[in-house]
């Protein structure tokens, strides 16, 4: 990442308060579907249901 952007991303700007909002908002997404829609967070089934 240029200094730049680092430079504007740790501003105290509102523009960089809403892309820190976009930011937090995109990973609790990641989140929630890895919680609530995708299979990977269930808990794995016993052995003994295959038999």
């Amino acid at each position: 990442m240029s200094a730049r952007i680092r430079e504007w991303f740790f501003s105290n700007t509102t523009s960089a308060a809403v892309a820190w909002a976009l930011a937090v908002l995109a990973l609790a997404a990641v989140l929630a579907w890895f919680f609530a829609l995708s299979p990977y967070g269930a808990p794995a089934a016993p052995v003994y249901a295959e038999f």
